[in-house]
């Protein structure tokens, strides 16, 4: 069994997203953990095991508490609905003007997007887009502002590009991409 790397202050990424994208959320979650070795921590809104607030706590109080300690909040957007709304209030409450800077990425598997959204990094349904979002994530200094060194320098654009393409295969066998 491989041992996990133990990392001081890693970086946390968050995965906001309606309940019923849920399957797409599992996919980025379990690509990212995989990708970064204990490097970053994923929070995502619908896994129960992190979403127990602790006794005296509501959801919110909890959510904010990790929201305000993001260092990357990655936004699924697949429809405006009622639903998108909570997702919405997770990215307000992620980049407050007091934090340090949380950087967005929406992951855009709908043809429209919303004004308030618009000027964040995004990730269309093309693999052109899952090759860019792949190759920053991997290789961009402090593409999570905790994290002052990509999480990958040494890696070479042939495993970028194998691992883009399962990200986008994967993601399009859930979210119809």
């Amino acid at each position: 069994m491989k041992q996990k790397k133990i990392v001081k202050n890693p970086s946390t990424i968050y995965i906001s997203h309606r309940h019923a994208d849920k399957a797409i959320a599992d996919v980025l979650r379990n690509t990212i953990k995989g990708w970064c070795d204990g490097h970053v921590r994923v929070f995502q809104s619908s896994d129960v095991r992190k979403n127990v607030p602790k006794i005296g706590q509501g959801l919110t109080t909890t959510h904010k508490k990790v929201l305000s300690n993001t260092d990357a909040l990655f936004l699924i957007y697949t429809v405006s609905d009622d639903e998108w709304l909570y997702c919405m209030w997770e990215s307000g409450i992620a980049t407050d003007p007091g934090d340090q800077g949380t950087k967005i990425v929406v992951f855009q598997c709908a043809s429209d997007i919303p004004e308030a959204i618009r000027s964040h990094m995004h990730v269309t349904r093309d693999e052109v887009s899952f090759r860019r979002f792949t190759h920053n994530f991997h290789k961009t200094p402090a593409f999570c502002s905790n994290h002052n060194e990509a999480f990958a320098d040494k890696i070479d654009q042939k495993e970028i590009d194998a691992r883009s393409q399962n990200l986008y295969h994967e993601l399009s066998s859930v979210c119809h991409i």
